[in-house]
């Protein structure tokens, strides 16, 4: 009679995790949509100015500015920009769009703000809207490319075996609360207790990928505080977001002004893609819209989108004079 040998074959894993990329040198060329006509005769003459911003600063640095292209509201600039990026130090990007005049001080028709953790982390090609009209594409040159992880198998004789794979899940414990990241696999890890000397079989790693729920909703005022001197307000709102992750606000929808109203509905759809537990909130910044001057702030109003989602449909939001109310569609 023989006794059964039971060898067990050890396999040790090293595990590469990605990472974002961290400094690059960043290549892109920029063009325009929709700029606003500004001029009596003929169409705009436009060109950009390019400023950033660090840590957290309000000092802008002037890093580049690109050719004049007469007669037109939709420009694509051929100039090549460059960029130092540095994940570390929270730089933002300026764009000012700014049309040329030989008779007069060159008239801003365009500004948009850029996280450029954002335009790093979200590929070749980034749209932002600008202030007023239009929006201003960062269009990347060079492959914006993350950092390959790779696993090494080496068995009990020795043998190694290479293989690149994706980014390694994110492991869930059950019973433990845990915030998922959207779009990312995560390994809901079974519980197994192991007694010595008794055969366990381990159940297989459940993958499960967590989407975001889209959130639509549009917005409307009561009350609007007044700050025309001939007229009444022309009110627009733009929406920006923060959460648990992201140090600076982004912007992720406008609406177009209303004219001569104290009492506006505006009909754009916002589109929100809300996580559950990322401590998301959002910031509505409501302005009057003024061709002669810089827009006024008419007041701003803020809300914890767990709040929003948990009380229903509607919610009614103070500004400094008046209501804004964001209804759920």
């Amino acid at each position: 009679m023989f006794k059964a040998l039971l060898i067990l074959s050890i396999v040790t894993v090293w595990v590469v995790q990605a990472q974002p990329i961290q400094k690059q040198k960043l290549r892109f060329k920029l063009s325009a949509k929709g700029i606003p006509d500004k001029d009596d005769i003929g169409t705009t003459d436009p060109y950009v100015e390019l400023y950033y911003t660090e840590d957290g600063s309000s000092k802008e640095h002037k890093f580049g500015r690109s050719a004049t292209i007469s007669d037109n509201e939709n420009p694509v600039w051929g100039d090549v920009f460059e960029f130092d990026y540095d994940r570390s130090k929270g730089q933002r990007w300026h764009f000012k769009i700014k049309d040329h005049d030989n008779l007069r001080e060159d008239d801003t028709v365009g500004k948009a703000w850029v996280i450029v953790d954002d335009y790093v982390d979200k590929g070749q090609t980034y749209t932002a809207n600008l202030h007023k009209k239009g929006t201003i594409t960062v269009q990347s040159l060079d492959p914006v490319t993350q950092t390959t992880p790779q696993v090494v198998l080496v068995n009990h004789g020795g043998q190694v075996v290479q293989a690149v794979v994706q980014p390694t899940p994110q492991v869930v414990q059950p019973g433990v609360a845990t915030v998922v990241q959207p779009g990312v696999p995560t390994v809901v890890q079974p519980q197994t207790v192991v007694q010595p000397g008794v055969q366990t079989i381990v159940q297989p790693q459940q993958v499960v990928i967590v989407q975001p729920q889209k959130l639509r909703f549009q917005l409307s005022a009561r009350g609007l505080d007044d700050l025309d001197l001939i007229g009444t307000t022309d009110a627009y709102v733009k929406a920006f977001f923060t959460d648990d992750v992201t140090r600076l606000e982004s912007q992720f929808g406008r609406t177009a002004p209303i004219n001569d109203s104290e009492n506006p509905s505006w009909s754009e759809t916002l589109e929100f893609d809300y996580i559950k537990g990322k401590k998301q909130r959002w910031h509505f910044q409501v302005l009057d819209q003024d061709d002669n001057r810089r827009d006024d702030e008419v007041g701003d109003a803020f809300i914890d989108v767990d709040d929003y989602v948990s009380k229903g449909e509607n919610a009614v939001l103070k500004l400094k004079k008046g209501q804004l109310i964001v209804k759920r569609l």
